[in-house]
């Protein structure tokens, strides 16, 4: 299983992103994940440029990838345990 470290800013959030940082198991840096007001960013690893999504087109590729995986056979997904709002 991948582990993440979570750097989260202590002062102003709108100032600076919320870092995830990804490794494998083997301890192997994955990339970065940055999340700002304006958009989702990753930075893979020892990459010199950013794959940046803003927040609507970011929702839209997830959308996405959501209706491929459930068009795959024999995969069921439970819906959100998240509360609704």
């Amino acid at each position: 299983m991948a582990r993440v470290k979570v750097r989260v800013p202590e002062l102003r959030l709108n100032v600076q992103d919320v870092v995830f940082i990804a490794h494998t198991p083997d301890n192997e840096k994955i990339g970065e994940l940055h999340l700002s007001n304006g958009s989702v960013d990753w930075w893979p690893r020892n990459a010199r440029t950013k794959v940046r999504l803003r927040w609507k087109k970011f929702a839209e590729v997830m959308e996405e990838q959501n209706a491929q995986v459930q068009r795959r056979p024999g995969r069921r997904w439970r819906k959100s345990t998240q509360p609704k709002s």
